[in-house]
């Protein structure tokens, strides 16, 4: 087990690794182009939906998946060519409590 100082320590120099411009430049560039498999998107895919809570499965995600259907609801139901409210509240797996004008 690692003691706290130690992982003090290294969270600081892991945190400085990506101030440089240039290096963030670098790894951009190495990444472009990169083909990914169907299982790296996949677990790509849960990492960041267990990171930032948007899994419709759970009341937070469903809660975060709301606010985020509730900000953009103006665009949606303002333009014909985009997909309406209610098929991205079908999509997301929840209701929110936002008014479809049709």
């Amino acid at each position: 087990m690692v003691s706290e100082e130690t992982r003090r320590k290294i969270s600081e120099s892991q945190k400085k690794r990506y101030e440089d411009p240039e290096e963030r430049r670098k790894i951009s560039e190495g990444n472009k182009g990169k083909k990914r498999s169907e299982e790296e998107r996949r677990k790509m895919s849960e990492a960041q939906k267990e990171r930032y809570g948007t899994d419709p499965e759970t009341p937070t995600g469903r809660k975060i998946a709301c606010e985020i259907l509730k900000k953009h609801h103006e665009k949606l139901k303002g333009d014909p060519e985009r997909l309406t409210t209610e098929f991205m509240q079908e999509l997301i797996g929840t209701k929110c409590d936002i008014e479809e004008q049709k």
